[in-house]
């Protein structure tokens, strides 16, 4: 895998590790990782409370998707440049 990858992993786990609140009404922290799982095409982040997956399609284009409990069906369109 690249480097961009690996910048984009560390930067996330760094986020949600830092225990960061969103200053926003609505949010909240989802908790410390628990464990990384490598994926085909990216890695799942499980906390205490929520998962997180982060999908790598190329180089400019990447997928986050966060839920407490259990990820939905994978579902979203997507917009290419190319």
């Amino acid at each position: 895998m690249n480097r961009i990858f690996y910048a984009v992993l560390l930067l996330f786990i760094n986020f949600i590790m830092s225990g960061i609140k969103a200053q926003i009404s609505g949010y909240a922290e989802i908790g410390n990782v628990s464990s990384i799982k490598a994926l085909p095409s990216g890695v799942l982040l499980e906390t205490q409370t929520a998962k997180v997956e982060i999908t790598f399609f190329n180089e400019n284009t990447i997928k986050v998707r966060i839920a407490r409990g259990t990820l939905p069906r994978d579902f979203s369109y997507a917009v290419s440049a190319e």
